[in-house]
């Protein structure tokens, strides 16, 4: 599943890999995949996250959530 923000986020992909560090399995100009509470993720550049094999969508919403207040305090999922 992808959940996308309505609005377009500001934040920089190479700080948003800093700040999932060691959770980074591979990352590009374009993309970050990492895991999160055992979930593999992958953030794209428009502030879309896409959730491999979860289909839970109000964990996946709080998830985004989360991690969007750890890369950007301004980014929030709207569904």
């Amino acid at each position: 599943m992808m959940l996308t923000p309505s609005v377009k986020p500001v934040f920089a992909m190479d700080d948003a890999k800093k700040i999932l560090g060691d959770a980074v399995l591979r990352s590009s100009d374009d993309m970050i995949e990492f895991t999160y509470n055992d979930v593999k993720v992958t953030l794209y550049t428009n502030g879309s996250l896409m959730f491999y094999h979860f289909t839970d969508l109000d964990l996946a919403t709080r998830y985004c959530d989360e991690i969007r207040a750890r890369i950007s305090p301004r980014m929030k999922v709207t569904i």
